[in-house]
């Protein structure tokens, strides 16, 4: 019914415990996955089902992606993709892949030309997690669609110490920003995403608000977005999206940065957005950009 870790990941006490779990491969280096598909319930109807008692200690593991924990030069082949389930991990959570080189701060030609692959399983994390994938800093990410719930919590150490980091959360992608590339000049692309989420009668989002979704940075395609190029020219396609957050919620992007090269997104956006604090916004929760 899942795709998660059983263990945290704890620094240099163990390089590989709690990290790198994916539906088909936990660590996967200049490989290409043909008509591979994970499905974690094979029924089309989610086996497991979160509950907010568990959840907290159920996110666990970094790297953590339903196809893919982490990735170095990945290609995808077609029927490749992920079906109805749940991906749970803590840090660096995909839908396909969690994260790619350069321990998760640079992801070159990874999920390159996806040519309308998509992801289904819902996504749930702590910090970085997206419906894609996590954390998107070199590369192009072309004709991606999300179909599932991608969601952020606060972890066991905010409830202890009374605050929240959950951050980074995003239909597609969790974090896009260039400056984080292996040379900090990198310009990724994102063109022709949708984030399409169907909640019939508000069940999914009276679900996840009582889970206690709570993350800063969260967008139908972006949570963060900076030193970065959208190119969204489609304007048939609308957005269907159901957000939960606190500040920087957007329909599209949570925070459009300074540095952004292009924003561009031509279609509406539908559905429920809300945050339960600042720069809250139906396209763009805080926008810096003049691009």
């Amino acid at each position: 019914g899942l795709v998660r870790c059983t263990a945290d990941y704890n620094g240099a006490k163990d390089i590989h415990a709690g990290q790198f779990a994916g539906g088909i491969s936990g660590y996967a280096v200049c490989i290409k996955l043909t008509a591979c598909k994970s499905s974690p319930s094979n029924t089309g109807k989610a086996a497991y089902i979160p509950a907010a008692a568990t959840l907290t200690g159920q996110m666990k593991g970094d790297f953590v992606g339903g196809l893919v924990g982490y990735a170095t030069n990945l290609t995808l082949g077609s029927g490749t993709g992920t079906g109805s389930g749940y991906v749970l991990g803590h840090d660096f959570v995909g839908g396909f892949v969690g994260a790619g080189d350069n321990g998760g701060l640079a992801f070159t030609d990874v999920l390159t030309n996806g040519k309308t692959y998509t992801n289904a399983s819902s996504v749930l994390g702590h910090r970085y997690v997206g419906g894609i994938t996590a954390l998107f800093t070199d590369g192009t990410l072309e004709q991606f669609t999300n179909t599932g719930v991608v969601a952020g919590f606060a972890d066991a150490a905010d409830k202890i110490e009374k605050t929240n980091t959950a951050a980074y959360v995003g239909g597609i992608v969790g974090k896009c920003d260039g400056s984080l590339s292996s040379d900090g000049k990198a310009i990724p692309v994102i063109t022709e995403c949708f984030n399409a989420v169907t909640d019939t009668g508000n069940r999914l989002y009276n679900q996840y608000s009582k889970l206690g979704a709570s993350a800063d940075y969260v967008g139908g395609i972006a949570g963060y977005f900076d030193f970065a190029r959208m190119d969204e020219t489609t304007e048939t396609v609308p957005a269907a999206v159901m957000l939960v957050g606190r500040n920087f919620v957007g329909g599209i992007a949570g925070y459009v940065g300074a540095d952004t090269v292009k924003f561009l997104y031509a279609g509406a956006v539908t559905g429920q957005i809300y945050g339960s604090g600042d720069a809250v916004g139906g396209y763009i929760g805080l926008n810096r950009s003049g691009n």
